[in-house]
């Protein structure tokens, strides 16, 4: 049995994939090298971005984000993980997860919790939806 998502087949063996997303500015080796290291957590690599919701996602599941230092990736991981610039050294990155992170988890999930509660973003949805005037 086998599952297809995109450009990843899922229960038969796969030739490595080549395609690295232009967003994110690493050798193929220095990625699978971090991918590899990923346990209960995530990784925004990006270049450019907003505010990610899959990044936000993956705190509220405890998973420890690590994160490009560019626009709201910061804002989102606060000090519940691990943030890097391009000049931080690979290594770096990936000695991350030799250190005694526990705790990070459920702190990054207390963090979007907080930092992102259900009545704020109703309110941003709400006050930038353009309504009808009852004059008009």
């Amino acid at each position: 049995m086998s599952f297809k998502a995109g450009n990843v087949q899922l229960g038969k063996p796969q030739e490595k994939q080549s395609r690295v997303s232009p967003n994110i500015h690493l050798d193929k080796k220095e990625l699978e090298t971090m991918l590899l290291s990923l346990k209960n957590s995530t990784f925004q690599g990006s270049q450019v971005e907003g505010l990610p919701n899959v990044l936000c996602e993956a705190m509220l599941c405890e998973c420890i984000p690590i994160g490009k230092n560019v626009f709201g990736i910061p804002d989102a991981i606060g000090e519940t993980g691990f943030l890097f610039d391009s000049a931080t050294p690979i290594e770096k990155i990936t000695s991350f997860f030799d250190t005694e992170n526990k705790g990070l988890g459920v702190k990054a999930r207390e963090r979007i919790i907080e930092q992102y509660p259900w009545a704020k973003r109703k309110n941003a949805f709400k006050n930038n939806i353009p309504q009808n005037d009852e004059n008009e």
